[in-house]
């Protein structure tokens, strides 16, 4: 019984989410870390080749991304769908984000709905959610990405 015990303990010890944990894959099945990008402004957008709002905005976050480069900012796009999913949409279009496919349970992000997008300072800190589609090209919107709080 006491085998049983530790057995069980090591096993949530193990299967608890700790912060340096990847939850996300480049296309090609390789660990990324948000950490990876320390130092950079992140965009983080939860998106789905089957979410209309995601693809319609699309070319918009596109002119928002190629403006904010300068800024020290990243646009990372993550989606649960399959890395053959997301590549095959991304043979087919223009964009030039850094695909990523998020491993975990959305849920576990408080992700229910899509687009949803998480902003990050450059010290990693998230500072900010975004539920729903956003009009990228507002001019309010770039004025709050580009302020001191991020």
């Amino acid at each position: 019984m006491n085998l049983l015990i530790k057995v069980l303990f090591c096993f949530l010890l193990i299967s608890c989410v700790s912060p340096k944990e990847h939850q996300y894959e480049d296309l090609s099945g390789n660990p990324v870390f948000l950490e990876d990008f320390k130092g950079k402004k992140i965009i983080l957008h939860f998106w789905a080749t089957t979410c209309r709002p995601c693809l319609e905005e699309m070319p918009v976050l596109q002119e928002m991304h190629d403006s904010l480069k300068q800024e020290n900012f990243i646009v990372l796009l993550a989606s649960d769908q399959s890395a053959d999913v997301i590549k095959k949409y991304t043979e087919n279009s223009d964009l030039d984000f850094t695909f990523l496919r998020f491993t975990g349970p959305l849920h576990k992000l408080n992700v229910y709905v899509l687009p949803t997008t998480f902003l990050y300072n450059s010290e990693g800190e998230k500072v900010d959610e975004i539920n729903g589609a956003v009009k990228w090209d507002d001019a309010q919107i770039f004025k709050n990405l580009t302020s001191n709080h991020l």
